[in-house]
Formats: structure tokens, C-alpha cells, sequence
């Protein structure tokens, strides 16, 4: 699974943000617990498009993010 996060997801994830695919970001993103997307480093785009769909999903990531990074102003 790391090297699917590290390879695949985090490219694929940060090609879609760019382009404001968010949906398409929830639909990928659904296939990982919240655990492997906050270790990911594509954490924070995850989240924004969890909010930005209105899934609920979005505040655990973003829960996650400033535990893990407490001076994470983005989060």
C-alpha cells in the first residue's frame, strides 16, 4: 500500500486538485482509511475536496493534519 500512496496516489491526487476534479478526488480517496490519507502528503487536498463535495469526511482529515502538524496553518 505505501508504495501505491507514495506512486500513484499522490501524483493522481495532486493532478486532479490542480484541475478542481474534487469529486473525483472523494471517489478515489474512499478506497483509503483516514489513517493512510493523513499519513499520506497529499492530506491536504484530500480534505479540501471532502469539503468541498460537503462530505463529512473532511473535518477527520483536517483533525488529523493539524494533530500530526500543529503549526499546519493550511489545516
Amino acid at each position: 500500500m505505501i508504495l501505491f500512496i507514495s506512486q500513484i496516489f499522490k501524483p493522481l491526487i495532486e493532478k486532479l486538485h490542480n484541475r478542481k476534479m474534487y469529486s473525483c478526488i472523494v471517489r478515489v480517496s474512499t478506497k483509503l482509511t483516514d489513517k493512510e490519507i493523513i499519513e499520506s502528503n497529499c492530506a491536504f487536498e484530500c480534505a479540501y475536496a471532502f469539503k468541498n463535495c460537503n462530505n463529512t469526511r473532511a473535518q477527520i482529515i483536517y483533525t488529523g493534519l493539524v494533530k500530526k502538524k500543529p503549526k499546519n496553518s493550511s489545516a
